[in-house]
């Protein structure tokens, strides 16, 4: 979609996409303020579910304009990130450290599995179905996790930490204190946070410039869109089989021997040698080869290991600061990473010339792998409750 609306354009799409997040920040700082954990996220899921039932009338109406489809890929950019920071909030809620390290991975790969099932069942279903009723499945499957959610609010309630914890449950969770934009001062608060922060942003930074050079250089050899398609969807299914073959086979034990610094630091060093490969050798299948390990990792041991990062912390941090940077911090060092690249064109500048700046970034980002590592180290054997 992205190379058919134009790469030099993708910057603007990449501002709509930051300017929503940060006109939700306040709503969501109400929501958490004012609702129960259990309305609150019964409130979110059904919110994207009605989303797609009105996505559904939308596409089913008429053609598709331009408009409706840069309204639906804002739409993506907001809601894939939204309901998974929301996800990995309520996991990091229930879970303590001992049972994130061992479980985080495997509750990963269950994202990953459904990954490789969705296009799948997109695939067989799309021409006897048509693309609009495939919004009406979504919305289904998205109405279900609620039953998830119940259960596991049952088996917490039935499993708690300790006697406060039970007294908690008891009172039905109350409502998170604070103010509409407490994820931002938390954030801003917080020296822990921030280095957070600075690994998501070292993460969207280096992931973003890869990810456009490697479109180019597609749309370059490859003119034809099938042809692209079919190159994407082999990249897609590759990314999630290693990723899942990490998930439920080494992860947690990487976890276990280097620690959360070093486990944290593997993706940079992917990233710090890839580009460094490629500012010898700028070629697609260096490129295909960097954004393949880059997916995997990132979605196979760096994902599951940066959501255990708010085990340790308070409720209010780990729905409203991390929501904060899961969306907002996030698609910031999107758009800033798509402005930078427009920059970079404009100067003429070349593909090594960016290798060799994202290189740099890389490198800074191990930097900041090791220090969250440790800090998160000190956090566990000291946890706040």
């Amino acid at each position: 979609m992205i190379i058919i609306s134009g790469i030099d354009k993708v910057h603007w799409l990449a501002l709509g996409v930051f300017l929503s997040m940060l006109l939700i920040v306040p709503v969501f700082g109400w929501m958490t303020r004012n609702l129960t954990r259990r309305v609150f996220l019964n409130t979110v899921y059904l919110f994207f579910s009605f989303n797609l039932v009105v996505f559904y009338l939308v596409f089913r109406a008429g053609e598709v304009t331009p408009l409706i489809a840069r309204s639906f890929y804002v739409w993506v950019g907001v809601f894939n990130l939204f309901v998974v920071s929301v996800f990995w909030s309520f996991m990091s809620d229930i879970f303590v450290r001992e049972q994130s390290r061992r479980l985080f991975a495997a509750i990963a790969a269950g994202g990953t599995t459904g990954a490789i099932i969705g296009p799948v069942i997109t695939a067989l279903l799309v021409e006897s179905l048509g693309v609009s009723n495939l919004f009406l499945i979504a919305a289904v499957l998205l109405v279900l996790t609620l039953f998830c959610i119940h259960k596991l609010r049952v088996w917490r309630l039935q499993n708690p930490i300790d006697q406060i914890e039970t007294a908690q449950h008891l009172k039905h969770q109350p409502k998170l204190k604070g103010g509409v934009l407490d994820g931002i001062k938390l954030v801003v608060g917080s020296k822990y946070l921030l280095g957070i922060c600075t690994l998501m942003l070292g993460y969207s930074l280096c992931a973003t410039l890869l990810s456009l050079m490697v479109a180019e250089q597609i749309a370059d050899l490859f003119p034809d869109s099938m042809e692209r398609t079919r190159l994407f969807s082999v990249i897609d299914t590759t990314v999630n089989v290693i990723a899942l073959i990490f998930q439920l086979f080494l992860t947690s034990r990487l976890l276990k021997w280097l620690r959360m610094s070093r486990t944290l630091a593997i993706l940079p060093g992917v990233f710090l040698l890839g580009f460094v490969l490629l500012v010898f050798s700028p070629v697609l299948f260096l490129f295909g080869g960097l954004e393949v390990l880059r997916r995997s990792f990132e979605y196979g041991v760096n994902k599951p290991a940066r959501e255990m990062l708010y085990v340790p912390l308070k409720r209010e941090e780990k729905y409203k600061a991390k929501n904060f940077i899961d969306t907002t911090v996030h698609r910031g060092g999107d758009l800033l990473s798509t402005w930078v690249m427009a920059g970079f064109k404009f100067l003429g500048l070349s593909a090594q010339m960016i290798s060799l700046i994202a290189a740099i970034i890389a490198a800074g980002w191990v930097y900041m792998a090791f220090k969250v590592g440790l800090d998160y180290r000190q956090r566990v054997d000291t946890p706040t409750l």
